[in-house]
C-alpha cells in the first residue's frame, strides 16, 4: 500500500515538472516582448528593464516615497522624474514590443482568421 501511493507521489512530481519545463519558451517569449534592442543584446536573460522600474517605482508610490527616480529614455538619457511619471515612462516603455508585434502581425491574424471562419 505504501509503496504504491509512493509511485503515485513520484510520478505525479515528474509529470509536474515536465508540465512546469513546457511552460518556459511561453514565459521567455513573453519576457522577451517588453525588451528593448540594447536588452536584447546586453541583457537577454534578464527582467526587461520596463519591468523593473515600473515595480520599484509603484514600490515607491505605496510607500509613499516621493523622491524622484533616474530613468533613462531610448537615447540613453537620463532625467530625474517623479514616481507617478515614472510609471507613465515604464508603461510607455512596455508597451513599444506589443504595439509593433501587432502592427506586424495584423494581417497575418486577419488572415488567419477569414480561413479558418471560410473553411469550417
Amino acid at each position: 500500500m505504501r509503496s504504491s501511493r509512493l509511485k503515485v507521489l513520484a510520478t505525479h512530481g515528474v509529470l509536474m515538472v515536465l508540465a512546469a519545463l513546457t511552460l518556459i519558451p511561453f514565459l521567455f517569449a513573453v519576457n522577451n516582448i517588453f525588451r528593448t534592442n540594447s536588452e536584447f543584446y546586453r541583457h537577454f536573460f534578464s527582467v526587461p528593464e520596463a519591468l523593473t522600474g515600473m515595480i520599484d517605482a509603484t514600490f515607491r508610490v505605496v510607500v509613499g516615497d516621493d523622491g524622484p527616480l533616474m530613468v533613462h529614455d531610448e537615447l540613453g538619457e537620463e532625467s530625474r522624474i517623479s514616481p507617478h511619471e515614472a510609471i507613465e515612462h515604464y508603461v510607455a516603455m512596455g508597451r513599444k514590443g506589443p504595439t509593433l508585434a501587432w502592427a506586424v502581425l495584423r494581417p497575418y491574424m486577419l488572415n488567419s482568421f477569414i480561413v479558418s471562419v471560410l473553411t469550417a
